[in-house]
């Protein structure tokens, strides 16, 4: 039985996502609750410091995100930007969003009705729970800027480009919320298997590599992006986790699918057009934009993207 005191803190983005009936269930979910949760609703994913700033003077074990990639990546971005070097709270994912990559990452329950469930039951059991999933957060900055924008996943070329053609589609539908690197990579690595090109390759200037034109940049630190999509193979220190592909691969329809499970072989080598790395900070100077957690970034002429590995963040999985 769940504690009356609030021990679970909810930041609810109701405007987040497609999938209305999650949100119904897991509405159901938070009446059952009580008063062992407290809810605090969210206008939209990137005006969510209110609600967050009342989760905390509530004095909750855990803050759990209902809502998408986007939502996470705001509500992290403003925690973390709000007191630099402070300890971020302990943060759990109840998974509502268009795209839900981290929350499959963590292993959480991708029902969040049911992850919300086991969240109070462990909370209730544990009291102050331990086991957490950690993971560091990539340090985004464009140009200048000061205060960085904080995600767990990004892309540039073919991923933005399939991002943003997806996105038009969802407007045109009506539906709402964000798709992310993984959504975007799908939608262009397929014509590529038939020997099409859908993608406008970009040139790139990366960290140490020579001046290249890229057809993926991806760029992550979490450990998987869906069930048996692990793209990345680098060796060596450093938080950020880097693939590119580069303009016409060679034996892309082969090695495509060990670079998607991180497995190298023998054809996917930088001399083929592989590329994979491991970095504490990475800068980009490059055309066109950068999807970070499903949020558009556009890039302005001389405007590099420096990446750099952020704070870790603990998440409370059920």
């Amino acid at each position: 039985m769940v504690s009356a005191a609030p021990r679970l803190g909810v930041l609810l983005n109701r405007f987040g996502g497609r999938d209305r009936r999650a949100l119904r269930h897991l509405s159901a979910a938070l009446a059952e609750a009580g008063a062992g949760v407290v809810v605090r609703e969210s206008e939209s994913a990137r005006r969510c410091g209110g609600a967050l700033e009342a989760l905390l003077d509530e004095n909750v074990v855990a803050i759990a995100v209902a809502g998408g990639d986007g939502t996470l990546h705001h509500a992290i971005t403003y925690l973390l930007n709000r007191a630099p070097g402070a300890p971020l709270p302990l943060l759990a994912i109840l998974p509502t969003g268009t795209t839900n990559v981290v929350a499959h990452d963590i292993g959480a329950n991708l029902s969040p009705a049911g992850e919300l469930r086991a969240l109070l039951d462990r909370i209730d059991r544990d009291r102050l729970p331990s086991g957490f999933v950690e993971r560091h957060t990539m340090a985004v900055r464009i140009g200048d800027a000061v205060a960085p924008r904080y995600g767990l996943m990004g892309g540039g070329a073919g991923i933005y480009q399939g991002t943003v053609l997806i996105r038009r589609h969802l407007r045109r539908w009506g539906a709402r919320g964000a798709l992310g690197p993984i959504a975007g990579m799908a939608r262009m690595i397929g014509p590529l298997l038939i020997g099409r090109n859908p993608i406008t390759p970009v040139a790139a200037d990366i960290a140490s590599l020579p001046n290249a034109r890229y057809l993926m940049i991806l760029l992550s630190t979490l450990h998987s992006l869906s069930p048996g999509v692990t793209p990345f193979w680098g060796t060596g220190t450093g938080a950020l986790r880097l693939t590119l592909v580069r303009e016409q691969p060679r034996h892309f329809a082969r090695a495509i699918w060990s670079a998607l499970r991180g497995r190298p072989g023998a054809l996917t080598t930088p001399e083929n057009g592989y590329i994979s790395l491991n970095a504490e900070e990475i800068e980009i100077r490059m055309s066109g934009g950068f999807v970070l957690d499903g949020e558009i970034l556009e890039l302005g002429a001389d405007q590099p993207l420096r990446v750099a590995a952020g704070p870790a963040v603990r998440f409370l999985r059920g």
